[in-house]
């Protein structure tokens, strides 16, 4: 194939009245389909192959048939070998069924690198997540099953009934379980995309978007933003332009480097909690991590990093306005829940790639960062205090009543300390209001009167504006 093609309702199949033998390359293309038979007993894109090698080829689309069905060969005789191959379709038959492959009739079939998801409706409820029937050897490797299906126990496969599996996985199970389970969390983190990688370095066969599945590998589809592919040149996992969105979670699975790394944050009153899947060196900004010295009663302490951030640490940020954290070759690191927490004395910071609700804050003791400069614990009075993706957060182990907690950094005692109606002696630094929120770039007199009256953070200080 040159291009995609897209068949509509035209029925053109090959291998239908005769055997089809030879070589079908799709090269990364689409073959689109939107069937429904009533003059077929079976049906399939490609009918009776022998001595048979389809690659590279993605079927996408629906197929409605009175008799047996499957997305891509009906049946095989001799040998097949089919690889590098999508299967995205929606089949419905009162007969059997298959995603890849119906009939294995006394062939060799082998098949590596496919993709099978979709979802799968026959009556008969016998369903073949890639293969139904299997009348010869089948063998598998580095597949994923990750459609949807109503198949029973009683005569369903998750890949073929007797094949030959190696390195294959699945989401849920068609019919009876084979192979390895695995979860949407680890579909979506790049983990499953590595594990059907395995230990290939001459090519890249598995990729995927961070938060997707994983797919196989396009060149195409390597500028997109947060692809993880693997690269053959350097012998490692890669990922051209990898971005964060703050509050929007991404759990990665997998350790890659990035060429690009950006994360944009606002911080207000001057400081801000933090919590990143990556090492960022100081640069820009003043960071702090948990000081190992605890004394004060109703205050944290903090103590000044001056290197680098680690993967997955809480850290404090002393910082007033919007900061773009950005890097050039960094690593990312595979999710590490044991980096999350540090603990010292009766505190411990802990860190957050996932975000938590109120509930759940609530449950965990936590104290979050306020545009006070100060640590407040979370309630149920106010549903709206969560803690959001790439934040940090105090708990304190005694389970004290205290509302609030100070902040020290380096033995000096910050926060708002006081409201000041000088305002107009507080020229410089972003105006934020006590949401949070900025409203001004700076409190001159061109913005003093526009602003409502009210307390304002301006430098880390309330100032009034009357």
């Amino acid at each position: 194939m040159t291009a995609d093609v897209d068949l509509g309702e035209k029925i053109a199949i090959v291998g239908y009245g005769s055997h089809y033998s030879g070589t079908f390359d799709g090269q990364g293309h689409t073959l689109s389909v939107n069937w429904n038979s009533k003059d077929h007993s079976s049906i399939a894109p490609f009918y009776s192959m022998d001595n048979v090698t389809i690659k590279n080829l993605h079927v996408k689309g629906q197929i409605t048939n009175r008799g047996n069905v499957s997305g891509l060969i009906l049946r095989v005789h001799e040998t097949a070998t089919v690889s590098g191959c999508t299967i995205d379709m929606t089949l419905k038959s009162t007969e059997e069924m298959a995603g890849l492959i119906y009939e294995i009739y006394g062939a060799q079939v082998t098949i590596t690198d496919c993709l099978v998801k979709g979802n799968f409706d026959s009556s008969m409820n016998n369903i073949g997540g890639f293969v139904y029937s299997q009348g010869g050897t089948c063998n598998m490797a580095n597949c994923l099953y990750a459609g949807t299906n109503y198949a029973t126990i009683r005569k369903s496969y998750t890949f073929c009934e007797d094949a030959n599996l190696e390195n294959c996985y699945y989401l849920n199970p068609c019919g009876r379980p084979q192979d390895t389970q695995v979860t949407k969390e680890q579909l979506a983190s790049g983990y499953v995309a590595k594990k059907l990688q395995g230990d290939r370095k001459d090519a890249c066969y598995w990729a995927q978007q961070l938060g997707e599945n994983p797919n196989l590998y396009s060149e195409a589809d390597k500028s997109k933003t947060n692809y993880v592919y693997y690269d053959a040149s350097n012998k490692r996992w890669a990922c051209e332009n990898f971005v964060l969105t703050d509050g929007q979670p991404l759990i990665v699975g997998i350790d890659f480097i990035a060429t690009k790394a950006t994360y944009d944050r606002t911080f207000t009153a001057g400081k801000g909690t933090f919590c990143l899947p990556y090492n960022l060196p100081v640069h820009g900004f003043n960071a702090y991590r948990l000081s190992d010295t605890q004394g004060n009663a109703d205050a944290v302490s903090f103590v000044k990093v001056s290197d680098k951030l680690e993967a997955y640490k809480p850290y404090l940020i002393a910082y007033n306005g919007p900061l773009q954290f950005v890097g050039q070759n960094i690593q990312v690191k595979a999710f590490n829940a044991d980096a999350l927490m540090t603990t010292a004395g009766k505190y411990s910071f802990v860190g957050t790639v996932t975000g938590m609700d109120n509930a759940t804050a609530v449950a965990t003791n936590a104290y979050i960062l306020q545009p006070d400069g100060k640590f407040h614990k979370v309630t149920t009075d106010n549903t709206a205090a969560t803690i959001p993706a790439y934040h940090a957060y105090i708990v304190r182990g005694d389970g004290s009543g205290a509302k609030q907690l100070s902040v020290i950094l380096d033995g000096e005692a910050t926060g708002i300390d006081g409201v000041t109606n000088d305002a107009m002696g507080m020229k410089n630094g972003p105006v934020y209001d006590l949401q949070g929120r900025r409203v001004a770039d700076r409190l001159d007199a061109a913005a003093r009167s526009l602003l409502p009256a009210g307390v304002y953070i301006v430098g880390g200080r309330k100032v009034v504006v009357k």
